[in-house]
């Protein structure tokens, strides 16, 4: 009987390319860079400060398609390394980048990055509803939220709103985390990305609308997900 016929048993060789494929991804996405990603894309926020930290936000809809698969990459990178992300699927399918959510909507990328090398220090985005009518969350044709469908839940019969809410005034929180070096710098630069990036994101999420086509100055709500 060969190590493939018994179940619940990886032959050594498998485990040591697994590891290799997935040392290398890590290795490409700690050298990937996003530089001149301000000039290619027209920013939500864009927040420029004298030492070179660059914090900005872009639409998925406004990112060339290189810049999307590092930043995808940059989110399985570090999700293979605090394993949320399995590193059997990821090396069976030949993962380099995050796979794009079927059905998800528009997604907002806030990210911190060093201006000089182009390297994502701190990151989180939010994604909007693909219903194109603003339905109460309550409604049930409603399109589900991508972590009610990693989940398996209708998030709003655990939400009580106080106040009709639509699918337009709702917007998921994903991915929040930082480049693995960050974990080493001081508590008080820490604490200033944690504070420039939140700084972006909030300013964002003021500025969302009920309609995605437009960015107007109206409050809205977001709910953290780990999906």
């Amino acid at each position: 009987m060969t190590s493939q016929t018994v179940t619940g048993v990886t032959p050594p060789a498998d485990d040591a390319r697994r590891a290799r494929y997935v040392a290398r991804v890590l290795d490409v996405h700690d050298h990937m860079s996003l530089a001149g990603l301000a000039e290619q894309a027209d920013p939500l926020y864009l927040a420029r400060r004298p030492d070179g930290l660059t914090v900005l936000a872009v639409p998925q809809s406004q990112l060339p398609e290189r810049y999307r698969l590092a930043i995808y990459g940059f989110r399985l990178a570090q999700y293979l390394r605090s394993r949320f992300a399995s590193d059997r699927v990821a090396f069976a399918r030949g993962l380099f980048a995050e796979p794009a959510g079927a059905g998800h909507g528009e997604e907002i990328h806030v990210i911190g990055m060093e201006e000089r090398t182009g390297a994502i220090l701190r990151y989180v985005s939010v994604i909007a509803t693909t219903d194109t009518a603003p339905l109460p969350v309550t409604h049930p044709d409603r399109a589900p939220f991508p972590c009610e469908v990693a989940h398996g839940i209708n998030l709003f019969d655990h939400v009580p709103t106080a106040e009709p809410v639509t699918v337009r005034e709702v917007w998921e929180i994903k991915r929040l985390m930082q480049r693995p070096s960050q974990r080493d710098a001081s508590p008080a630069l820490r604490l200033r990305l944690s504070l420039e990036l939140m700084l972006g994101f909030y300013t964002v999420l003021a500025g969302l609308s009920p309609g995605r086509a437009s960015w107007s100055a109206t409050a809205r709500r977001a709910w953290p997900c780990g999906a």
